[in-house]
């Protein structure tokens, strides 16, 4: 069950994970519906050419309804593909996507790959977890710390909802923060504003 000796991030993933599970599915979709409406509104996501999206699981904020807007604007989408270990990105449509690792939809293999130094790509990054200053707790194996790493072009923007934004996140050298986190109540920048539309995390 955990105790003083366990290590604080598997603490954590143990504790928001049940809290994630718990959470009322009418509750989830809100959070989504409201996430994405401001993500839409948003300055930075009209300046998109390449979205990339996730298949949501129990208790996740779902990023989904984003796809309906970026088709309009023809943006062009993607979704995650686990691959020998390592996180994969390919243009696809969600009825297109299958079971693959781990339970979770995600493209065929022949689906077109996103070219890590891509410009204009603005990524929906899931986790269990948020800090304020853009810290994300992941499931603790590492795909999207690996995959972000190797696209230093991309905005990164988590979404959750605010019922898992904690005060503080631990930190290991590996760990990629966002440029930005967007709730159901607006998108916070790590340049310290804060808003629902006018927010845009800088990809330096």
């Amino acid at each position: 069950m955990g105790g003083q000796d366990e290590p604080i991030k598997a603490r954590l993933r143990r504790e928001l994970l049940s809290r994630r599970r718990a959470m009322d599915p009418e509750q989830v979709a809100a959070v989504s519906r409201a996430a994405c409406g401001c993500v839409a509104a948003w300055p930075g996501f009209a300046l998109a050419e390449h979205l990339v999206l996730y298949a949501s699981r129990q208790g996740e904020a779902d990023p989904s309804a984003l796809a309906v807007t970026a088709r309009a604007r023809r943006i062009d989408i993607y979704y995650p593909r686990v691959v020998q270990g390592q996180l994969e990105f390919r243009r696809a449509a969600a009825e297109e996507l299958s079971t693959g690792a781990f339970g979770l939809l995600e493209p065929g293999p022949a689906a077109p790959l996103l070219d890590p130094n891509a410009e204009g790509v603005l990524v929906i990054v899931p986790g269990l977890a948020f800090d304020g200053a853009g810290r994300r707790l992941g499931t603790g194996r590492g795909f999207y710390d690996r995959a972000l790493g190797r696209m230093s072009r991309a905005v990164r923007l988590g979404m959750v909802a605010t019922a898992l934004m904690v005060e503080r996140l631990p930190e290991d050298p590996w760990d990629v923060p966002m440029h930005g986190i967007v709730t159901e109540t607006g998108i916070i920048d790590m340049r310290g504003v804060a808003s629902n539309s006018g927010a845009h995390p800088s990809g330096d």
